[in-house]
């Protein structure tokens, strides 16, 4: 009767090493088909709030939320505590999770901002909107935006995003949050979303001194030009 033979170090040391080998191979593929299923639920989120904000217009004879205003501000929604929201926009979307993008790794903070031309107070733009029938293309004005803040990540900046009109090239403060590769999602009035891949290195490295520079200057930017006109800025050239 012959006796049965087992695997050899050598033998076993050889399969580890192809299984280990395929791994390599099929990780990176993996993490991409990963990362997009994120940028995907992101673009979800940035829609169902981009209904509710219009939902909450047309219930309130056209007038758009104010993002400055102190209803706007992050909030938790009755016995509920495992996410901030926007309580109007939340009585519409009733879902927390929306409010937060899968790649924000602050827990249960809201990630994404309102254009401050929107209803907004903030002076650096000559005028607002504060309604919607005065948007005459809702495709090219963006509603909400990821946003690093000034703040640390523990904490949330309030208020909506806000720009300086153009030609000037410094920031205020808000900066578009690089949490999908080189790029940000945005929504916009008609409801569609877009990731915006940036060209300016500099547009990459706002977040990295948001905590020491409020008003980073940065000359010749395109990025910048770019969420100028979609940010309201008549006075931009559109992209």
């Amino acid at each position: 009767m012959s006796r049965r033979r087992g695997f050899t170090l050598l033998e076993l040391m050889v399969v580890i090493a192809i299984i280990a080998l395929l791994v390599a191979l099929l990780l990176p593929s993996v993490q991409k088909a990963w990362e997009q299923a994120r940028l995907v639920k992101c673009e979800s989120n940035l829609k169902q709030l981009t209904i509710a904000y219009t939902l909450y217009a047309r219930d309130n004879q056209d007038a758009l939320l104010n993002p400055d205003s102190t209803t706007a501000q992050p909030g938790f929604p009755a016995n509920i505590s495992d996410g901030q929201v926007i309580l109007p926009l939340y009585n519409y979307a009733h879902v927390t999770g929306v409010f937060h993008c899968p790649n924000d790794d602050r827990d249960g903070a809201i990630s994404y901002s309102i254009n401050d031309y929107l209803a907004g107070t903030f002076d650096t733009y000559p005028s607002h909107a504060v309604h919607s029938t005065e948007i005459t293309d809702g495709s090219r004005v963006f509603v909400f935006i990821e946003e690093m803040n000034l703040n640390p990540k523990s904490a949330n900046n309030s208020g909506g995003f806000s720009l300086t009109p153009y030609p000037s090239p410094i920031w205020v403060r808000h900066f578009p949050a690089i949490l999908h590769g080189p790029g940000t999602c945005m929504s916009f009035l008609d409801g569609h979303c877009d990731y915006y891949r940036w060209s300016d290195p500099r547009t990459l490295t706002l977040s990295a001194v948001s905590t020491t520079v409020q008003y980073p200057s940065t000359p010749g930017n395109p990025d910048l030009v770019e969420l100028q006109a979609l940010g309201g800025d008549t006075a931009a050239p559109m992209p």
